[in-house]
């Protein structure tokens, strides 16, 4: 099922189809000047095809690899639709790693991408690194009208479940970023257009930082990530459970942890006191 709103000179097309929506989850893919962001998930591959072949694109840009943002990017190329991703979202494209099978139920098994593909560049439209959700995660800005596409940069202010290779320090960091570019306007991929975005952005880095000086702290006592999850983020939540555990707080926890003392081996006064 494809939604679509109309925000001035960006298209909304919101998908989701009966799976998806048992959980409440939608992804919504962007038309701003006939170049789509991001290419939605494969269950939704007929549904965005008939709106294509009714308004074609002029080319596709990929915030990153999950299978909801880039889950037709082979079928787009197979149609001569010019591609734009960063080198390290193409590289995992082309070598997709396992995903868990309550992501396969709930967008649909996504193809590698294989061969070679036409590029597509437009000067107004940057894809900027902004890792944290994932590390090839990108933005991408419109420097006509100041817009910030944020991909999941955004989610939800407080967002208590996370894969295990996403790093809450990083995407604090992209977070300050992007709100140092002021934007205009901002689309999330999951949440369509943030009323007041940049302080919403802001609002997520504040939560973020706070957990994460939560959590070292608590660490710092001694006391264990189960623990110090149970005190700051609450119980394991049913998505926990679905995912076998692939998706869950437990992994903010640690991916807080293990960020910590990567900063720490890479500071060079503990390195000179080793």
């Amino acid at each position: 099922m494809i939604e679509t709103v109309q925000h001035d000179d960006v298209t909304a097309y919101r998908l989701s189809w009966w799976r998806s929506r048992l959980r409440g989850f939608s992804v919504t893919v962007y038309r701003v000047r006939d170049a789509l962001i991001d290419t939605g998930y494969p269950r939704a591959r007929d549904a965005l095809s008939d709106t294509l072949t009714r308004a074609p694109v002029r080319g596709a840009l990929l915030t990153h690899h999950h299978e909801d943002h880039a889950g037709n990017v082979q079928w787009l190329a197979d149609s001569g639709v010019p591609l734009g991703m960063s080198n390290a979202t193409e590289q995992i494209l082309r070598k997709l790693p396992h995903i868990g099978l309550y992501r396969r139920i709930t967008w649909g098994a996504m193809a590698s991408l294989t061969g070679d593909i036409a590029r597509f560049h437009d000067a107004s439209l940057a894809l900027i690194a902004s890792p944290g959700h994932s590390p090839d995660h990108h933005v991408v800005f419109d420097h006509t009208t100041g817009t910030l596409f944020s991909g999941d940069l955004f989610l939800g202010v407080r967002m208590k479940i996370a894969h295990w290779y996403e790093s809450p320090t990083q995407h604090v960091r992209s977070l300050r970023a992007c709100i140092a570019m002021q934007p205009t306007r901002v689309f999330c991929a999951h949440r369509g257009l943030l009323p007041s975005g940049t302080a919403m952005l802001a609002a997520k880095a504040d939560w973020l930082e706070d957990v994460i000086a939560r959590v070292l702290a608590l660490a710092a006592q001694g006391v264990d990530a189960t623990t110090i999850r149970e005190q700051l983020l609450g119980p394991l939540d049913s998505t926990h459970w679905i995912s076998f555990g692939d998706y869950s707080a437990d992994h903010i926890v640690r991916a807080i942890l293990r960020d910590s003392m990567i900063n720490d081996l890479s500071d060079p006064a503990l390195r000179a006191r080793e």
